[in-house]
């Protein structure tokens, strides 16, 4: 098995990837699918890696009722010169609960998203809210609220509704054979006052 060239578990998911450290002349290894406590870190080995493909469950586990960490971090990808292909797929999930106060309802959060090397294209963001729905039914959106995300990869929220229970954003960046894409990373609030 530690000559394996090409590894594809073809709907399996993993939480732990240190059995694949030993593998170290694998070069591809696609439908992968791991869940938030994966560490690619644990990949390090795979110096002859050439094509990754990882379908990150966050998405799956958060229909579960859990709260998945967000796949924020894939520069453990960096240095490996001969990937070719990388996709990241639905690396979706949460980030730590922020406190605040309803004196000051600004949040601001600067490029979360760390890229491997192998990256050239600034990541695209997308910021939105989520509010408690009102018990009348009636539409929650506060139209004083202002969402900005700035030439530098700044996310900016102003003016929070102080009945926001989340702060979400989308993240992707799509550079020919480089794919990472994460559609629903929240920041959950605990408001203060």
């Amino acid at each position: 098995m530690v000559n394996l060239k090409y590894f594809s578990p073809d709907g399996g998911s993993f939480t732990d990837l240190r059995p694949l450290q030993t593998l170290t002349k694998l070069e591809t290894l696609i439908n992968l699918g791991i869940f938030d406590k994966a560490n690619l870190d644990d990949l390090i080995l795979l110096d002859n890696l050439k094509e990754i493909s990882l379908d990150f469950n966050g998405h799956i586990a958060d229909n579960m009722n859990t709260k998945p960490n967000a796949l924020l971090d894939i520069s453990a990808l960096s240095g490996k010169n001969n990937l070719e292909q990388i996709y990241i797929s639905g690396a979706d999930g949460y980030l730590p609960t922020v406190s605040m106060s309803k004196k000051n309802k600004n949040y601001t959060l600067i490029d979360p998203v760390i890229l491997s090397d192998q990256f050239k294209e600034k990541i695209v963001y997308d910021i939105d809210l989520i509010q408690n729905e009102p018990e009348d039914g009636s539409d929650c959106l506060d139209n004083e609220a202002n969402l900005t995300v700035t030439d530098n990869n700044e996310l900016i929220w102003e003016n929070i509704p102080s009945d926001t229970e989340y702060l979400l954003f989308s993240a992707h960046v799509n550079e020919g054979n480089f794919s990472y894409n994460a559609d629903n990373i929240k920041i959950p609030i605990r408001w203060l006052d």
